[in-house]
C-alpha cells in the first residue's frame, strides 16, 4: 500500500506473511523531495519468524537504508 501525503512526500508499506504465521517480511518506506532535483528516501525491511520457515530463515537480515537521489 502506498499513500502520497502531498506533492513532495509519500509513504509505502509492503508485507508478506506466511499462511501459518511462522514467517513475516515487512518493508516500510518514507520519501520526501527537496527542491526540484533532490529526493531523500528512508527504508526499513524487517524479517521475522521461525528458523525452519522460509521467511524466518532470513530473520537476521533485517536492514535499513537511506538513499539520496538527484534527478536532472
Amino acid at each position: 500500500a502506498g499513500y502520497t501525503i502531498d506533492a513532495s512526500r509519500s509513504v509505502a508499506v509492503e508485507t508478506a506473511i506466511h499462511q501459518n504465521g511462522d514467517g513475516l517480511w515487512s518493508k516500510f518506506e518514507y520519501s520526501q523531495a527537496y527542491g526540484q532535483h533532490w529526493r531523500l528516501t528512508g527504508t526499513l525491511s524487517v524479517f521475522r519468524g521461525d528458523p525452519l520457515d522460509f521467511l524466518g530463515q532470513y530473520r537476521r537480515n533485517s536492514n535499513g537504508l537511506i538513499a539520496v537521489k538527484y534527478s536532472f
